[in-house]
């Protein structure tokens, strides 16, 4: 049994943001591997790469939707075309401070699209979304850092 996930992407152009987020994810102790992407384009780049190095990816991606050049829905459109193999296992949560009910409303219909998530990421969101997606919970000793 996995006791963490091997890589994780974040996908935001705000630097601040990444930085937030990376330490969140650190904080649970559930990544082993977390990787970042300031754009859209350079997510797709990315997962290019992995692909054609014949790599898994990450096995999560939390995607920011409003990005300049390549924003989250085209990510998406993009993402579709890579190898459903490639795409197989993968969680991608959208992470958006949108107020527009219909960014949620999208989400929903959006394939490859596990959910739709709130900024700012939580500790707590992120341990709730590992546990149901991967299974792998908390261990009690990190809980209480």
């Amino acid at each position: 049994m996995r006791t963490t996930l091997n890589r994780l992407l974040l996908v935001d152009d705000d630097d601040a943001t990444i930085f937030l987020n990376t330490y969140m994810v650190e904080m649970t102790g559930l990544v082993s591997n977390i990787d970042s992407a300031s754009s859209g384009q350079k997510a797709l780049d990315y997962l290019a790469a992995q692909e054609s190095a014949g790599a898994t990816g990450p096995d999560l991606i939390f995607l920011d939707l409003n990005m300049p050049r390549v924003d989250g829905w085209e990510f998406m459109e993009e993402y579709c075309s890579f190898s459903d193999a490639f795409k197989a296992g993968r969680v991608i949560i959208i992470l958006s401070a949108s107020p527009n009910p219909d960014d949620r409303l999208r989400a929903a219909k959006t394939p490859y699209v596990n959910e739709f998530m709130n900024k700012p990421l939580t500790v707590e969101n992120i341990q709730i979304v590992i546990k149901k997606y991967f299974g792998i919970e908390q261990r009690s000793e990190l809980i209480s850092k």
